[in-house]
């Protein structure tokens, strides 16, 4: 399922990007899979929906992602060391959050991490409607 959820991810990336979806659209998708994210402890083995309303969220999410790197390293002088400097926190973070998250499982249950990654998600569109100064032309 991991696998079909990236390969789905992917896929929404890509068809999000080609259909040139303006920010309103690309963060309202987004939104849709923290929804999705909230609901899935709650549903037990019947989640596959709810994984592709994620995957729709996150696929928009790579491309507001990518966008506002676009919109940061356009300026740069130098590009590589901009992005390894824009990339190496987000490395750091997963290595935080993968390691956090199996001791949450562990004290808390798995709707604990969902719950977190829910939030996360949240802060991330709302971080993310301050990154983007006008509709992404991505193509």
């Amino acid at each position: 399922m991991i696998a079909m959820l990236s390969i789905a991810i992917a896929i929404f990336s890509f068809v999000s990007m080609r259909w040139n979806l303006g920010r309103d659209k690309l963060l309202l998708s987004t939104l849709a899979a923290v929804l999705g994210l909230l609901l899935i402890p709650f549903f037990g083995q019947d989640v596959l929906m709810l994984l592709l309303l994620v995957a729709i969220g996150l696929g928009c999410n790579n491309v507001i992602a990518e966008y506002i790197l676009m919109d940061q390293v356009i300026r740069s002088k130098d590009i590589s060391t901009d992005i390894g400097v824009l990339n190496t926190p987000l490395r750091l973070g997963e290595v935080v959050f993968l390691s956090l998250g199996g001791v949450a499982i562990n004290l808390f249950g798995f709707a604990s991490v969902f719950i977190a990654c829910a939030v996360l998600l949240l802060g991330f569109v709302v971080l993310a409607l301050r990154g983007f100064s006008e509709k992404p032309s991505i193509s």
